[in-house]
């Protein structure tokens, strides 16, 4: 290990990990007889590392390393520095580290954006190998990224023809190149050539003297540099969507192969291939009906979300199918175009509004493209190419065109020679990628002796996603193994095409217009004729030679079939204009006299509709547009409200909504639906995989849920609110239909839906209904009867009435002797001897009160804060204070676990920082949360027995140090660099001054004469410190340690929990801290810094063997 390098461990992730990431279980295979070697640490980079703690949502926070690696001076002795994520493997014998190099220059994803990701590569190799992922030159966190100062400036109001982008992005670049030259960076040298060399630095740096290496897309460009650069520090290779030493540049040809690919899938499909024989006959239609010019889109703005008008063009459709062929989005490519084969190209108006924005703030991923811009060959390829092919050179943009602009930084012929190895290396292509298609790895793959090439079949260019399980078995085999036997078969991925739509959604084409010499739309019309759309710009001349130019009106009509859903009708005149939907008058501007443009939201039920437009030119040019776009295609759940509390009639508001889980109370749900006796019907297509699932409602009015059209919960009559569960057959994997029917009256409204797979063994679920509320004396009646087991038998109900007595039976009565809030407790037993608990409160009151439905609960968590794997901890709500009685106490652990009672008592198995959340519900249905973050620490080995023990000295207490000034009053202002106070009832008060020498040291422990040698590991001293129970994340590491920043007065809690003991138990008094002066042997201290400066924090931990370990902490408070 390279000297003066604290490296900070934690355990392995779970072996369940793998199968939560990846959907499949990884086959273990035999690591081959090698273990990671360590470079001397002379003559090798200097690197900063740094404890991490790296965050998902669907997983724990995990400790890893952040890295950082001063790379090679530039020309003008500008330092440049890169980052990178290392996981440590906690396996006895290590195999080969891998290294891997993303996709980031090109993507501009950061390493912390990618951190599912990085989670993903953890589980699959970090039980035998240490885990680095590179973030390269210019990106994220490394130093200095070439951001731009300017802002680009966006297309909105022209189509952006090839040369005007090329133009107004050159000029963009080329003062951000000037900017870094100024500032004394050279921007040439952010290329591959280069990051190929910082990964091998890095690789010293660490002190690996053999790696395995894994490049993905822009990283196996680097990826093959590096081999190149360093063969012998590589022992083996994988490359995934491969772009070679000259094959970053696409080549038109294999662009229109992959449009070829993407047409024999529709053809084979049994539904798709009828509807649309010819796939590439109709691309080149709708790129033809654009040939003569561009037409304007109404659209809504996909950042904004609001109405827009976009122009695009012919060059516009081009590219977006270009991009859409690399990735997952050439599913949907067929009905997109049978969309726009009918004129409704909101699709590709949209598309273009996003990449019209990519115009990034970094200068990073032009100079990598254009270092490694196409060889003369494959430049004249790339042009022959283009002549003849349906969607041009629209994959590879205006790249080329940059490069004159930032001083042409071409990398020479040499980096682009075809790559020679002997070194085992495995390409893997997907089928569907346009971006890096199989072509490159086929090329590649004739200077590999030792090569071996995979294709996996539907896979794109978003392989890590749609091909992780696949990807997981081989690259496992690859790296550990002698073979690759799960390439034997063919390797594949889903590849499901969207289905066309069999009427046009935004398509409203071929218009009777019917054309009148007068400005009142009166007497029979003087042209009749049919217009494919409404977007004219006559200016001063008619319509028509049959047609006034200073006196006319025109009227559209027509009748189109359109699915039920939420449009916006978007119109523009230059003058007059009115519009009506079915005979109903929806907009009228009929006397303006300049140009104006509206946007009309419109709820329509499916089924034919007549839209008329008017129209009439005021006093100058006459100019007239008008569309109609579906906002919303019911991606989650199709929303359907009714004005009646029986479901009948036509929906008055139909929309697209996310989830179910709405708390309404007395309120109306949306604009245009009453407070009472209304209903709504949900319908979603969902996807599960095979097995049984149960279904679980909280509802407060009447509910029903089918599932595939069988009722599985009939509870219709209104109710208060209560939870409704039913469980499913075992299902087969894949599309389900979920439909559910809500009915309010007069309670308050309440409804949520979830579901989880009904798994053998799994607990018990507690449900109990009754009432919220009763009197002094009165008797109150709970039922269980709805609690529920899977595949096991309820033998047990016990209760607690909060009063002291309890109770059993599926039905218990209850009377109170006095007023107040009691928490009432179910516990269930099955047969198998698994308990689940949940808990609701009672009021109890000497004369029946009111609901208060504005008053919603205020939910508190009574918990500790630290604790270790395997401790069992108290979590209470009973502190949650609310007007109305609470029924529901829903607890969410952050790692998958849940719990319904008010006090429970959990344990954490892995080591972690988890998100512990709560939620309370009245029986209004109104509710309150409250969460906090739970740091959890590896448990302390078992004590030895006596005589395993090492004799050592009696501890030593701390030298005695000079007694420190008291805190200033309250009232005077504080020195610079004042007093940090510990919070609570910690004393003595210390005072901490700026550092400005050594901080005290502890105590050296001695060493008895004779002492048996010390063996086993030494302890390892981590700080962890939060504010608020959020972490406090370290930003830097020098000499004096690693270095964070508060801002002055907040209570900083600094916690040993997270340090290792070593080979053996922690001794008495074996957490020091120092800080100015004072010492404290508690696990965790709590201290705040009133005034601006650095301050140390000195932690040292020490084992029964006597071996201790130190580390110091900067806080800087600015």
């Amino acid at each position: 290990m390279p000297s003066g390098i604290r490296f900070t461990t934690r355990s392995a992730l779970q072996a369940t990990l793998v199968i939560l990431l990846m959907g499949a279980l990884i086959i273990a295979v035999a690591p081959r007889p090698l273990t990671a070697q360590r470079a001397a640490p002379s003559d090798t980079p200097a690197v900063l590392v740094a404890p991490f703690l790296l965050e998902n949502d669907d997983q724990p926070t995990i400790m890893v390393e952040w890295l950082r690696l001063t790379a090679e001076e530039s020309a003008n002795d500008a330092a440049i520095e890169v980052s990178a994520l290392r996981y440590r493997t906690a396996a006895d014998e290590p195999d080969l580290p891998v290294i891997v190099l993303t996709d980031s220059p090109l993507n501009g994803r950061t390493l912390t954006e990618m951190g599912e990701q990085f989670l993903a590569l953890s589980a699959i190799f970090g039980g035998q190998s240490d885990i680095i992922m590179m973030e390269p030159r210019g990106m994220g966190d490394a130093r200095p990224r070439l951001s731009c100062s300017q802002r680009f400036g966006n297309f909105f109001t022209n189509p952006p023809t090839y040369r005007r982008i090329a133009t107004r992005l050159g000029d963009y670049y080329a003062h951000c190149y000037q900017q870094w030259q100024d500032a004394g960076i050279d921007p040439a040298a952010y290329n591959a050539q280069e990051m190929a060399n910082d990964v091998d630095a890095m690789r010293r740096a660490l002190g690996y003297e053999e790696i395995n290496l894994l490049g993905i897309g822009y990283g196996s460009h680097v990826g093959a540099a590096l081999i190149k650069a360093a063969p012998e520090s590589i022992a083996r290779a994988a490359l995934l969507l491969v772009q070679g030493p000259d094959q970053l540049t696409v080549l038109p040809a294999d662009v229109e192969n992959q449009l070829a690919l993407l047409e024999s899938r529709i053809n084979a499909d049994p539904v798709l291939g009828p509807q649309m024989p010819d796939f590439r006959a109709t691309v080149a239609a709708v790129l033809d009906r654009l040939s003569a010019g561009p037409i304007t889109v109404f659209t809504d703005d996909p950042v904004s979300g609001l109405p827009v008008q976009v122009p695009i063009s012919r060059g516009d459709i081009q590219y977006v199918t270009a991009q859409a062929l690399a990735n997952s989005t050439q599913r949907s490519l067929p009905a997109r175009y049978a969309e726009m084969a009918q004129g409704d190209y909101s699709w590709a108006a949209r598309q273009a509004l996003t990449y019209r924005r990519q115009a990034g703030d970094n200068l990073t991923p032009v100079m990598v493209r254009c270092a490694s811009s196409a060889g003369p060959a494959r430049q004249e390829a790339i042009t022959t190419q283009a002549e003849e092919a349906l969607l041009g050179n629209a994959i590879n943009g205006v790249w080329a065109e940059l490069c004159p602009r930032v001083g042409d930084p071409a990398l020479d012929e040499a980096f682009r020679n075809p790559l020679t190895s002997d070194i085992p290396i495995l390409l893997v292509s997907g089928s569907m990628d346009a971006l890096a298609p199989a072509a490159n790895a086929e090329a590649m793959l004739t200077g590999l002796e030792n090569g071996r090439e995979v294709v996996i079949d539907g896979a794109s260019h978003e392989m890590l996603d749609e091909a992780l399980p696949q990807l997981a078995l081989l690259l496992t085999e690859f790296f550990y193994s002698e073979g690759i036997a799960s390439a034997e078969q063919p390797v594949t991925a889903a590849f499901t095409l969207e289905p066309v739509g069999i009427e046009p959604v935004n398509a409203l084409l071929n218009w009777e217009g019917e054309y009148f010499n007068n400005d009142e739309v009166a007497g029979p019309p003087a042209l009749t004729r049919q217009d494919s759309m409404i977007d004219f710009s006559w200016g001063t001349e008619a319509p028509a030679p049959e047609v006034t130019a200073d006196n006319f009106s025109v009227r559209w009509t027509i009748v189109r079939e359109l699915p039920a859903g939420t449009y916006h009708l978007n119109v523009f005149g230059d003058g007059g204009i009115r519009v009506w939907i079915n005979e109903v008058p929806v907009l009228d501007y009929w006397d303006m006299e300049i140009p104006t443009a509206h946007s009309v939201p419109l709820n329509l039920g499916r089924g034919p509709h007549t839209i008329q437009v008017e129209y009439r030119p005021g006093e100058g040019n006459a100019a007239v547009r008008a569309n109609m776009v579906l906002t919303s295609r019911y991606p989650d759940w199709k929303a359907e409200y009714f004005t009646n509390p029986d479901i009948q009639g036509e929906p008055a508001v139909v929309r697209n909504e996310e989830s179910l889980n709405y708390t309404w109370g007395q309120n109306e749900p949306i604009p245009g639906i009453p407070a009472n006796n209304w209903s709504v019907r949900w319908s979603s297509r969902t996807a599960f995989d095979q097995m049984a699932y149960r279904f679980t409602i909280q509802a407060a009015g009447g509910v029903r849920l089918w599932l595939d059209g069988v009722l599985l919960i009939d509870s219709w009559n209104e109710q208060e609110m209560r939870t409704l569960s039913a469980r499913s057959q075992v299902m087969e994997a894949g599309e389900h239909d979920l439909r559910i029917d809500y009915a309010k009256t007069d309670l308050a409204g309440r409804v949520q839906l979830g579901w989880q797979p009904a798994i053998p063994g799994r607990t018990p679920q507690a449900v109990f209904r009754g009432p919220t509320r009763a009197r002094i004396g009165q008797n109150v009646l709970l039922n269980a009867g709805e609690s529920v087991a899977d595949q096991s038998e309820l033998v047990d109900y016990a209760w607690e009435w909060g009063d002291g007595a309890t109770g059993a039976g599926i039905q218990a009565e209850h009377v109170y002797e006095e007023a107040g809030i009691y928490s009432v407790t179910l516990t269930v037993t099955d047969d198998q001897g698994r308990t689940n608990a949940t808990s609701g409160q009672i009021r109890v009151d000497e004369e029946p009160t009111a609901p208060n439905p504005l008053s919603a609960p205020d939910a508190a968590i009574d918990s500790l804060r630290l604790g270790t794997v395997g401790n069992v901890m108290n979590f209470d709500a009973r502190q949650s204070d609310s007007t109305n009685p609470i029924i529901t106490f829903a607890w969410d652990f952050g790692d998958d676990t849940t719990a319904g009672a008010a006090q429970v008592t959990k344990s954490y198995s892995v080591p972690g920082v988890y998100n512990v959340t709560l939620t309370v519900t009245d029986d209004q249905g109104l509710q309150g949360t409250d969460s906090r973050l739970i740091l959890i620490g590896q448990a302390p080995p078992p004590v030895p027995s006596s005589e395993q023990l090492i004799p050592t000295a009696t501890p030593v207490a701390p030298t005695p140090l000079p007694a420190t000034p008291t805190p200033a009053p309250a009232q005077q202002e504080a020195p610079p660099g004042g007093e940090a106070t510990p919070v609570g009832e910690m004393t003595p008060t210390p005072t901490f001054t700026p550092v400005t020498g050594e901080s005290p040291q502890p105590t050296p422990t001695p060493t008895l004469p004779g002492e048996v040698p010390v063996t086993g590991n030494p302890p390892t001293a981590v700080i962890q410190a939060t504010i608020n129970g959020a972490p406090v994340q370290v930003i830097g590491n020098d000499e004096r340690g690693e270095i964070v920043q508060v801002q002055a007065n907040q209570q900083i809690v600094f916690s040993a929990l997270m340090s290792g003991t070593g080979g053996a138990p922690l001794a008495e008094n074996g957490y020091q801290w120092i800080a100015s002066g004072t010492v404290y042997n508690e696990p965790e201290i709590t201290l705040q810094f009133p005034a601006a400066g650095e301050y140390t924090i000195q932690l040292t931990v020490t084992n029964q063997n006597g071996q201790s370990d130190t580390t110091n902490w900067t806080v800087s408070v600015p």
